[in-house]
């Protein structure tokens, strides 16, 4: 007979993060569920100071709110879940451009808030804005966000929310930051966001608001990840260039002719003319302008993705597109329809009801009376715009407009601009980097050597020694001293770089890559590698006395010898010996069934699956100087890994991530199994030999919490380690 044993722990790896009065692993759907919080009470020790702040802002003579009014305090928030509460340190300021983010009710002044919490998290976001309803249209806000994240764009997670201010209560919207926890949550890669730079926009000295909206170009949003390395750096840098480029263009025609053409940072591509289909399909024009507009970059392949931010959404009206032709024609804005998959996606959105319950999930008032009357009336208008727009196909020209008259390198219009408007701006043509230094050439061909930290700062602020500047890099020339080759595989595509000897045998399925030096890459992405094997000989390390550490990924963004990118891979095979890399194999965002894995002698991890979905029938890893098998963000099972000689953990389960396993053979390493951060595993059979620790169940990040393991039947003597946080259930005989 088998009895379930509750093992709380053995001994406590520290509670860093722990601040509720509940264990975070045993309420890990609840913690992803915002129908279960309650209330979110925010307190601020210092009122009067607070209090006067709201004062200045609702009396001065702007129409906006003066940025130099928006202070931080030091706050405490309290987050009343249904099953317990958290508490929270944070900074808090007041949110927004327009004094509409300060109302009154009942005599009591109510505000949006920027807030960070210095420690834990809401539904894993650190950074949210709490806002008025009535400046983002309320359930529209709610809605309109779940549509766009079913149409696959990234989207912050958005809901309404019962909010008590220093005693003050109302209803609100919370909305997260953009940042690296929504980039996770829609399945993304932490890496460059960018946003439309407002701080010429608002009454910046003496002159109007927007007058300087043709010169206002991009900024970088998370200058932290730049100073992180070499690699974060070229990617920033070659990506900002980019983006840069599609807002000087907007510029251009702003100029002209006072249109308001929206931002094509990828040239005419389906992600984009998707994106401005929606929201023009959603009322959400409002959302296409430049200053509201946020881009990530991809690295992996190479593309900037929308993220939504204030579309200002009507979702019971036709579409507006009188606001469009107005200003505009509608071919600046769509130079084409939307690609077909997209459109089948758009019209048949809620088919499994998931959209309902999400949304349901999401408001405070669900009965019929408003939140299922509103749902029902909105989508089917959403879907009546969207085909109306799609009637419009005749209007739409099949050329880019926004390149009439323009080349990337001219910008002559942009410096004249500021001349005539006599603008205190320093304009840098380009940089240089040489043996890790950085070179800033300005106008007049004079140059400056700059610090790291000071070109971060002209990156996401516009500042270099105290005064407004802007770089305006050139474009690196893509066709011209390549450091990769491509090879197309079906409809998908193999990059790797030059070293790497590729033989593909179509009849027999199989790929064998071979490289010339420990640092080469191959990247398969979007394909169908169904029951093909995949095979990757690298070589031995070579080992450099003083070397400086390098970035786990290079300048492509990859991490892995082998990486498989959003790919389908059932009954595959698939083999590394030898990989110098940061992971020898890496599987992103791909799905497969079958699948055998066999990686030997890996420096770091073996094998690394991130926002996959994977069930694997063995997985054999021998020697690898880190993690044998890694997974995050993903759905995973295996029948049966046999992992030997694991330097640090055989089977390492994080972010959110669930996993089963059958039957798990570990020997010779550290730790057998590492469950963290809201993550679940549920092992039936575990056998172990000469290593440190069963198993690890804890939490290791701040925007995520406790874990859970199971274990049916194990053998394994070595102790383990529980954070208070987390949960191990053993069953034994």
């Amino acid at each position: 007979m088998k009895r379930l044993l509750l093992i709380s722990t053995f001994f406590f790896v520290g509670q860093a993060y722990s601040q509720c009065n509940f264990q975070t692993g045993k309420y890990i759907n609840e913690l992803d569920n915002p129908s279960q919080i309650v209330q979110i009470k925010v307190q601020i020790p210092q009122s009067s100071s607070y209090t006067k702040n709201l004062f200045k802002i609702y009396s001065s003579q702007s129409k906006n709110i003066p940025p130099k009014l928006k202070k931080y305090f030091k706050g405490q928030i309290t987050v009343h879940f249904s099953f317990g509460e958290c508490v929270y340190d944070a900074k808090i300021r007041q949110h927004g451009n327009w004094k509409d983010h300060i109302q009154l009710k009942n005599g009591q002044p109510i505000r949006s808030l920027d807030i960070k919490l210095k420690n834990g998290n809401i539904l894993n976001a650190v950074g949210f804005k709490l806002l008025l309803p009535e400046t983002r249209k309320g359930l529209n806000e709610v809605l309109g966000s779940l549509i766009l994240r079913d149409l696959g764009f990234i989207t912050p997670e958005t809901f309404e929310v019962d909010v008590s201010v220093n005693g003050v209560s109302s209803l609100m919207l919370f909305q997260e930051r953009a940042a690296k926890e929504l980039l996770e949550r829609n399945l993304q890669r932490e890496g460059p966001i960018f946003e439309g730079d407002e701080s010429l926009l608002w009454p910046f000295k003496d002159y109007e608001s927007f007058e300087l909206e043709p010169i206002s170009l991009s900024r970088l949003v998370n200058n932290a990840w730049f100073m992180k390395g070499e690699s974060s750096q070229s990617i920033v840098l070659s990506s900002y260039a980019l983006i840069q480029q599609a807002y000087l263009k907007f510029g251009y025609q702003h100029l002209i002719n006072e249109s308001h053409f929206a931002i094509f940072p990828n040239s005419i591509s389906d992600v984009t003319i998707n994106y401005h289909s929606a929201l023009i399909a959603m009322n959400g024009q409002h959302g296409l302008r430049p200053h509201n507009r946020k881009f990530y970059f991809n690295a992996l392949d190479s593309s900037f993705k929308p993220i939504y931010y204030d579309g200002s959404f009507d979702l019971n009206s036709n579409p507006s597109f009188h606001l469009i032709e107005q200003l505009d024609s509608l071919s600046n804005i769509l130079p084409r329809k939307p690609d077909n998959e997209f459109i089948r996606l758009s019209l048949s959105l809620n088919k499994d009801d998931k959209l309902r319950k999400d949304f349901l999930n999401r408001v405070k008032d669900k009965d019929k009376d408003k939140g299922e009357i509103f749902f029902q009336k909105a989508l089917d208008q959403f879907k009546k715009n969207m085909q109306t727009l799609l009637s419009k196909d005749d209007s739409l020209s099949l050329t880019n407009n926004n390149s009439k008259d323009f080349a990337d390198s001219n910008y002559n219009w942009y410096l004249n601009f500021i001349d005539l408007k006599e603008v205190n701006q320093k304009t840098i043509k380009s940089f240089e980097i040489n043996d890790g230094n950085f070179f800033l050439n300005f106008k007049k061909d004079l140059q400056q050597k700059v610090t790291i930290e000071e070109l971060s700062k002209i990156l996401s602020r516009n500042v270099f020694e105290g005064k407004r500047s802007v770089l305006i890099p050139p474009v690196k020339d893509t066709n011209s001293n390549l450091e990769y080759k491509d090879l197309n595989i079906g409809n998908g595509l193999i990059k790797m770089s030059v070293g790497v000897d590729a033989k593909i045998i179509e009849n027999q399925k199989t790929i064998k890559f071979a490289q010339s030096d420990p640092e080469d890459w191959v990247l398969i992405s979007g394909a169908d590698l169904s029951s093909w094997k995949i095979i990757l000989d690298g070589l031995e390390p070579i080992v450099h006395e003083n070397e400086t550490p390098k970035q786990r990924f290079n300048n492509y963004g990859l991490t892995g010898c082998l990486t498989i990118y959003n790919s389908l891979i059932n009954e595959a095979f698939i083999s590394v010996n030898n990989g110098d890399c940061e992971d020898s194999l890496n599987i992103i965002n791909s799905s497969g069934k079958g699948l055998i894995l066999k990686v030997h002698n890996a420096t770091a991890d073996a094998i690394d699956a991130d926002f996959s979905d994977l069930q694997i029938k063995t997985l054999y890893v021998t020697d690898a100087g880190n993690d044998c098998f890694d997974v995050s963000g993903g759905k995973y099972k295996i029948n049966k890994a046999d992992l030997n000689k694991c330097q640090d953990k055989g089977i390492s389960i994080g972010e959110k991530s669930t996993l089963q396993a059958n039957d798990v053979i570990v020997s010779q390493s550290n730790i057998v199994l590492s469950v963290k951060d809201l993550s679940r595993a549920l092992v039936y059979s575990l056998e172990a030999d000469n290593i440190n620790l069963c198993a690890e169940v804890k939490r290791k990040k701040q925007e995520f919490g406790g874990g859970e393991l199971r274990l049916i039947n194990h053998n394994c003597s070595a102790p383990f380690d529980v954070d208070s946080e987390s949960i191990l259930l053993s069953e034994e005989k």
